[in-house]
């Protein structure tokens, strides 16, 4: 890495830390429920564990307990109270979320210009600054799916990115379940655009990547209906379908369909291309993944960026998943 990359990246994350932490200019509690994650904390602390019997408006919150023990754990080794590990380390660690979209951009682009412009973008996203800037399970979910993105992106070339990818997706699961919806979406999303913009092959990358897809998804969808008594009484419940399960019948219904296009894109070679040789595909998708996922701003990003690679000539050079 070049001394004048280091010198942004470095800027771009004490910025991240100071946008995460501007509201303490104004207030020292703040945000959604930043009583109940003070009360669930304060009682680990004293207790030594999470209890699942809670009166509390959050009742999922004790069945995601990894920001409360990774916060339990900071306590410990830092000899500092709760309220500043709630208002101060944990929204650090939220900022350092640019470091991840960083390494992903420049993976996928081998440029260090736009991978400073991904962070910087990330730096001052509403969506993404407002959501981590204060101790909720996405603050450090967002963290973890970042992470967890970059050693997906590695897996393919690298079996060794297995391991860990493995033990930060199941931090995630145990930590905040939107977060990990997002990053299921994004690493079924990856093997999808790779298979439509260019003919699938089955390789040990591959093979690697559907073994690791498959193992998230059972391990997602078994601590959701299994273990997670109230997330699946209450929030699988609150959806405009009825019955609820039935949105899970149609998750496999349209995975089972974008296998079958994948395969007909690999047996005919539906793989159009427009002058100069991209391909259609990777446009469209490009544009589903801009305006679809808007909200999440922070994932969305590592997988742009991803597409990236697919159709502009320069970085083919770059392309090493």
């Amino acid at each position: 890495m070049r001394k004048s990359t280091a010198f942004g990246l470095t800027a771009l994350v004490l910025g991240s830390v100071a946008v995460r932490l501007s509201p303490l200019w104004s207030f020292l509690y703040w945000g959604s429920d930043t009583g109940e994650y003070f009360a669930i904390l304060r009682d680990l602390v004293r207790t030594g564990h999470v209890s699942t019997m809670y009166d509390g408006w959050g009742v999922t919150y004790p069945y995601f307990p990894g920001m409360f023990f990774l916060q339990g754990g900071l306590v410990h080794l830092s000899g500092l109270d709760l309220p500043t590990v709630l208002n101060i380390l944990v929204p650090i660690l939220g900022a350092l979320s640019v470091v991840p979209i960083f390494l992903i951009a420049r993976r996928v682009t081998g440029e260090d210009r736009v991978a400073l412009f991904a962070a910087a973008l990330l730096v001052g996203a509403i969506p993404h600054a407002y959501t981590t800037a204060h101790p909720a399970p996405a603050t450090v979910g967002n963290l973890l799916a970042l992470t967890g993105l970059l050693l997906f992106l590695r897996l393919r070339a690298d079996r060794a990115a297995m391991i860990p990818l493995v033990l930060v997706s199941g931090t995630l699961i145990a930590t905040h379940h939107l977060s990990l919806y997002f990053f299921l979406l994004m690493v079924l999303g990856t093997i999808v655009v790779h298979g439509l913009a260019r003919p699938w092959r089955w390789t040990a990358g591959s093979t690697r990547e559907i073994a690791y897809a498959s193992l998230l998804l059972v391990g997602t969808f078994v601590y959701w209906l299994v273990y997670a008594t109230t997330f699946r009484e209450f929030i699988l419940t609150d959806v405009d379908i009825r019955p609820w399960w039935a949105v899970l019948i149609l998750f496999g219904l349209f995975m089972m369909g974008l296998a079958n296009l994948t395969w007909l894109q690999r047996e005919f070679r539906l793989h159009p291309r427009l002058k100069g040789g991209q391909p259609i595909a990777a446009y469209l998708i490009g544009f589903a993944f801009a305006f679809g996922w808007t909200p999440c701003i922070g994932p969305v990003l590592g997988a742009i960026l991803r597409l990236r690679a697919l159709f502009l000539p320069p970085c083919r050079k770059a392309w090493r998943c």
